[in-house]
């Protein structure tokens, strides 16, 4: 009775009790067991690769939401993956894999395929700064989601940013996207509070819909000259002050919608299309200009310090160099045209009379 029993339950597809495996639920359908659930009191949670006989080869949707695991080993018997089996998962900071496994691998407790070039699950209780390895082409579809990094180093191998990659990652502070990123999916910074900087890849033609929606810190940003369409609500709900545009006026609506500011719209000279207000917002000329002759320009008073001009009342900021071919740039003034003009001076420039000096936006 006990073998009929056994094979009872196997073709009924109920719940299988396995010995030493109380912590999961399975269940079985024609030999395939599937994890259901994780109710297991250990912070580490190893998914056996067989129980009653049969391999564990599928983690079903939610198997792990909100359980109090800090690692979870993977064996090299699952191939299939239900969605959101690690949401809520605030303790986790390491998904370990089976090296064995055919479709999946870790780096450092973090869930990528085989190859090791899609991001696929970043723990969220992996807290602190985290660099992509260089290997990565594409960061996958909610990979970072509901994580607490303060920082992301994206490389240049990466060409992909998948639809809410960074969805509700409330403590990340800046991001850099490099020139790589060719493709960027909806929501991928959406609901990320702590956001005060973001750098755009300059070969982007569209904003992808909410791309920044709900970035509450978002001040500034500077939008690529190829951006042709800006999706719906890419900007809403952000306390963006001034947002910058390299190119022509683009397309879209609801761009800023629900803002916290009012922000100004900036446009440089040369570029077309522009009107007094886009997407409901005012829109000012971008032109600080510096002469190149005239008695103000050089050393006055035993300081170096030259006129900048433009539009009343534009922001800008002044930057300096001692060394063009390193690419660093010092932050020296930060301040508005008022009345159309205002008189830069470098106090340090004995401290370095080969100075570089250039103007950008905030």
């Amino acid at each position: 009775m006990k073998t009929l029993w056994g094979i009872l339950l196997v073709i009924a597809g109920l719940v299988l009790p396995a010995v030493g495996q109380a912590q999961f639920t399975f269940t079985t359908n024609n030999g395939i067991i599937t994890i259901t659930r994780y109710s297991g009191s250990s912070a580490n949670a190893v998914i056996p690769d067989t129980t009653n006989g049969y391999p564990v080869t599928i983690i079903g949707a939610g198997a792990f939401l909100s359980s109090g695991i800090t690692n979870v080993v993977i064996p090299y018997t699952i191939t299939n993956v239900g969605n959101g089996n690690f949401n809520s998962c605030v303790a986790l900071t390491s998904i370990s894999i089976d090296p064995q496994n055919p479709i999946w691998s870790s780096v450092d407790g973090v869930w990528l395929d085989k190859n090791q070039t899609t991001i696929i699950e970043f723990p969220q209780g992996k807290k602190g700064n985290y660099i992509i390895p260089s290997s990565v082409t594409s960061i996958g579809i909610s990979a970072f989601q509901l994580c607490n990094i303060t920082g992301i180093v994206i490389p240049n191998s990466v060409t992909n940013i998948g639809s809410s990659a960074f969805y509700e990652c409330y403590k990340l502070t800046g991001v850099e996207i490099p020139n790589s990123v060719t493709s960027i999916g909806t929501s991928a910074f959406r609901d990320c509070h702590g956001l005060t900087n973001a750098t755009l890849p300059d070969n982007m033609t569209s904003l992808p819909s909410s791309l920044f929606y709900v970035c509450s810190s978002l001040i500034n940003l500077t939008i690529p000259g190829g951006v042709t369409n800006i999706g719906s609500y890419a900007l809403a709900s952000t306390s963006l002050q001034g947002v910058y545009f390299k190119g022509n006026a683009p397309s879209g609506s609801t761009v800023f919608y629900y803002n916290l500011n009012t922000p100004v719209v900036y446009y440089l000279p040369g570029t077309t299309n522009w009107s007094a207000s886009f997407n409901k917002r005012p829109t000012m000329l971008w032109n600080p200009t510096i002469p190149t002759i005239g008695s103000n320009l050089g050393f006055q008073g035993n300081q170096f310090g030259f006129p900048i001009t433009g539009t009343a009342d534009i922001p800008i900021v002044v930057e300096s160099s001692t060394n063009l071919a390193a690419i660093l740039w010092t932050p020296l003034q930060n301040c508005t045209l008022t009345n159309g003009s205002i008189y830069f001076s470098d106090v340090s420039w004995a401290n370095y009379p080969n100075s570089f000096y250039r103007i950008r936006s905030p």
